[in-house]
């Protein structure tokens, strides 16, 4: 079995997140309630983001590369242009 190509993504319309994708096989899940507005989700390449409810994302930048796996917990809170990057 390879790997998949295509990608899983569930992320509420009103939640204010711009999702960018490169390659396959990734999976993004948002739990709801949310506040999202600013934030930004770029995965690439069979990576596996996921997001609880009731999260304050506000101006958030999550990069995920090379197969990267990131759990944000319930009641998470960043605010003012947090930088998460998981590609090295």
């Amino acid at each position: 079995m390879g790997a998949p190509t295509s990608d899983l993504i569930d992320i509420p319309p009103a939640a204010g997140i711009t999702l960018k994708t490169d390659g396959n096989g990734n999976r993004v899940t948002v739990g709801v309630p949310l506040v999202g507005q600013g934030c930004t989700i770029d995965v690439g390449g069979g990576c596996d983001v996921q997001i609880a409810p009731n999260c304050v994302l506000s101006g958030l930048f999550l990069y995920a590369r090379a197969g990267a796996v990131i759990r944000i917990g319930a009641s998470t809170g960043f605010n003012g242009l947090v930088r998460m990057l998981t590609h090295e």
